[in-house]
């Protein structure tokens, strides 16, 4: 869930939803696509890619309000089929990449950790 005004995630508290970016509260919040998906392209290395916001939109065929309420009213099989429906198709994403560190350190065992969020996201026009 999202905060109406600056769009950042809020907490579900008793009295509402509570923005600390925004710092008020608010009785309703927006529905906002978080998810992570595993990418693969041609050549087969894959990442892990975060969709924040809109960029949900496109791959999930939905808003997140439609999605919401589908897992709300417990309508599984439709939210099966949204998930479903997402696999094996061809996309274009522009991708944001940063360097994660965790500890003061962004190396690990195996190299430097990225982490790779979604900017936007087009549909491919490449045949297969």
């Amino acid at each position: 869930m999202a905060c109406k005004v600056c769009k950042k995630k809020v907490v579900d508290e008793s009295a509402g939803y509570h923005c600390e970016k925004c710092g008020k509260l608010f009785e309703e919040a927006v529905p906002s696509w978080n998810f992570s998906a595993k990418i693969n392209d041609y050549s087969n290395e894959s990442i892990y890619l975060q969709f924040l916001g809109e960029c949900g939109s496109p791959i999930m065929g939905s808003d997140a309000s439609e999605f919401h309420q589908k897992v709300q009213e417990g309508d599984t099989v439709s939210v099966k089929q949204a998930i479903e429906s997402t696999y094996f198709k061809t996309w274009q994403f522009v991708l944001r990449v940063s360097l994660d560190t965790f500890m003061g350190s962004s190396q690990n065992e195996q190299g430097p950790r990225f982490r790779y969020t979604c900017s936007r996201v087009y549909e491919s026009s490449v045949s297969q």
